[in-house]
């Protein structure tokens, strides 16, 4: 079986640091961040993002990020525009954390159901193997 952390780990890394800035400090905090001349930008224009997200029938991969592990995955459908109707360019995504770095590469479902379920039941049986297990990490 293929580990999509290896998968992932090809994929380009991301430093996320996470926290809450409460009182008086906040102002000050998003000031700054605003005016931070050499970062802080907005990358993309305002737009609706949804998710589907997937896990296994006892929800192992909820289980996991919520346990606070420091190597965790998850797995997605993602598009951008209206919950409903049609539903332009969805992506398969898979997001995968170590530590504070965090990696994320997509494959594009195609219209066709019969090729989109193939695509999405492969990608997914990489990911968490087809007991519904996630891969162990190799290194």
């Amino acid at each position: 079986m293929i580990s999509i952390t290896k998968s992932l780990r090809t994929s380009s890394p991301r430093s996320e640091y996470k926290g809450v800035i409460e009182g008086p400090l906040a102002g000050h905090a998003a000031l700054r961040v605003t005016l931070h001349p050499a970062m802080f930008r907005r990358e993309y224009p305002r737009r609706q993002v949804n998710n589907v997200y997937l896990d296994t029938h006892d929800l192992t991969l909820a289980t996991v990020h919520l346990s606070g592990a420091a190597e965790r995955y998850k797995v997605r459908v993602r598009w951008y525009g209206a919950l409903t109707g049609r539903v332009e360019r969805p992506v398969l995504e898979f997001k995968g954390k170590s530590g504070h770095v965090g990696y994320k590469f997509g494959v594009p479902l195609r219209r066709s159901r019969s090729r989109s379920r193939s695509t999405v039941r492969r990608c997914w049986n990489r990911s968490v193997g087809s007991t519904g297990t996630p891969t162990p990490t190799s290194s």
